[in-house]
């Protein structure tokens, strides 16, 4: 049976990392949820070949595993402060601490979580502010996260395959 390796909070905002064997993806979801876990992060620990091997690092911070997990969080019923302290807790790049800090003082300011969106435009592109304010206009933000948590998980898949797909034809022109 495979291992995942897995982060999780409570309702409290208790995080804890561990491992769980579980058939699949969504049977360790399901096991982690019965103990009365909100899965933050699932992964396999599985060597994806050369494609994983020749990475590209990007300084900016991960945009796909910040809505990821803040999706999770509000969809299991935490309020937006709640998820965004957890969050700030939890991230592993610095820089994204700062960034989920400054958007928690937004809000606790009494700005919108669109509007302390915006102050960081380096970060969070246009289509995902406006997606952000649909989302609380409509009362609806959960489920617009996880929208958009697919469309960054499908973006950054395609800009991959493109990426391996070009390496093959630089090197034959490059000998």
């Amino acid at each position: 049976m495979p291992i995942f390796a897995y982060r999780s909070t409570t309702m409290e905002g208790t995080v804890s990392e561990g491992v769980i064997d579980a058939p699949d993806k969504k049977a360790a979801i399901e096991r982690l949820r019965n103990t009365g876990e909100i899965p933050l992060e699932i992964k396999a620990p599985v060597d994806h070949g050369l494609r994983r091997r020749i990475s590209f690092i990007t300084r900016k911070p991960d945009l796909v595993s910040f809505t990821a997990e803040l999706s999770t969080l509000l969809a299991a019923g935490l309020t937006l402060e709640m998820g965004l302290k957890v969050l700030s807790e939890i991230a592993g790049q610095k820089g994204m601490t700062e960034i989920v800090r400054s958007l928690l003082k937004s809000i606790r300011g009494g700005a919108s979580f669109s509007d302390a969106l915006q102050k960081h435009p380096d970060i969070f592109p246009r289509f995902y502010i406006n997606m952000v304010r649909a989302g609380e206009a409509g009362g609806v933000l959960d489920v617009i996260l996880e929208r958009l948590n697919e469309f960054l998980e499908s973006s950054k898949e395609l800009k991959d395959h493109v990426v391996s797909a070009m390496i093959y034809p630089t090197i034959l022109v490059a000998t």
